[in-house]
């Protein structure tokens, strides 16, 4: 099947800058989530790689073949929409065979498709049915098996899944992944949900204003951000400002208003010189509430508040230097920041990651 692959695409919708120079790539069996808060221009993307919107600059290639200018129907993507409307007078069989039927296919091949779609998402037994009366999950399925049917060269989803629940949500990007990896097709699928990415991508690409500021694996993106903006978005990061004091070997020693801080490099192959800006970022789970300090990377203070979630808790630490760190705090066993003995957080020097300073 085909693989993805879009270079320099800059577009602006009355003089509003949407898209910034994005480039990227997707193979053939891959599944690269397209991660951003909304108006980041993700929506905008897919709708330029499937042609209903041309780019100012730049060009998309399908299997290395340059279809910039070329009419949307022509390019073999499916679509599946963050409204995936269904025919309302048809029954879920009927409504995946339409768009067969316009191809005028032989009607065995359209019945095998639509028996192969059925399967795929696990419908198989409910096809005469309307979509009135279908669950919103079954009405979501519906939608993804009409997109199997037509064979795709590659799939896009945009926010498909957004109004399921969790269990729903990971049955339907099941259904996906597993399509994905046996017809052998390149997918990028648009979502503002950190946990479907985390747990499906085979790569995310972070997209902030139009920008791409990352494309890595979840682990690299979560627990190695290239940009302040990247440990802001994806973990909910404490960003400290800090000032180099040495740094090699991947490792930094920074001077910051909590007093001096070692952690590692998000990119350790850069070698900051002293006195080099740098943003310090602490993920809420990586740091430790105590009432002993061990010898690096611990600030005193005192508890503040709380937010209790059931299997954890927002814990907020006040530290002697006036800076309030989030942290969560995992099973929690009581509530209310009184409850709390802590007077000490601390985190090891693996779990804080040192960006280097640049403009973005």
């Amino acid at each position: 099947m085909a693989s993805i692959r879009v270079t320099n695409l800059t577009k602006s919708l009355e003089s509003i800058p949407i898209l910034a120079g994005v480039s990227l790539d997707v193979a053939q069996g891959e599944m690269l989530f397209l991660l951003g808060p909304g108006g980041s221009g993700k929506s905008t993307l897919l709708r330029i790689i499937s042609g209903s919107v041309e780019p100012d600059v730049g060009k998309v290639f399908i299997n290395e073949v340059d279809v910039t200018r070329s009419s949307a129907y022509t390019r073999g993507i499916g679509i599946v929409p963050q409204n995936n409307v269904l025919w309302p007078h048809l029954g879920v069989r009927e409504n995946i065979a339409f768009s067969l039927g316009q191809q005028h296919l032989p009607a065995e091949d359209i019945r095998r498709a639509v028996h192969s779609a059925l399967g795929a998402v696990g419908l198989d037994g409910v096809g005469d049915r309307k979509p009135a009366k279908l669950s919103e999950s079954e009405q979501q399925r519906a939608g993804l098996a009409r997109v199997f049917a037509i064979n795709p060269k590659v799939l896009l989803l945009d926010e498909p899944f957004s109004d399921l629940d969790a269990r729903q949500k990971r049955t339907s990007f099941d259904n996906v992944q597993k399509f994905c990896r046996e017809q052998n097709i390149a997918v990028i699928c648009a979502t503002q949900d950190h946990r479907s990415a985390f747990s499906f991508a085979d790569r995310i690409a972070v997209l902030i204003a139009g920008r791409i500021h990352q494309i890595a694996s979840p682990l690299e993106i979560y627990r190695r951000p290239k940009t302040r903006f990247v440990a802001d978005f994806v973990s909910a990061a404490n960003l400290i400002d800090g000032t180099i004091i040495h740094a090699g070997a991947g490792e930094f020693i920074a001077q910051t208003k909590l007093g001096e801080i070692r952690g590692a490099l998000s990119d350790p192959e850069e070698n900051p010189e002293s006195g080099t800006p740098i943003d310090i970022a602490i993920r809420p789970e990586a740091i430790h509430l105590d009432v002993m300090a061990p010898e690096e990377n611990a600030f005193q203070g005192e508890i503040t508040g709380t937010e209790y979630f059931g299997g954890s808790a927002w814990v907020y630490f006040k530290t002697a230097a006036g800076i309030t760190l989030r942290v969560v705090e995992q099973n929690p066993r009581t509530t209310g920041s009184s409850n709390f003995e802590a007077t000490c957080a601390w985190v090891a020097p693996e779990d804080i990651i040192g960006i280097i300073r640049k403009h973005e």
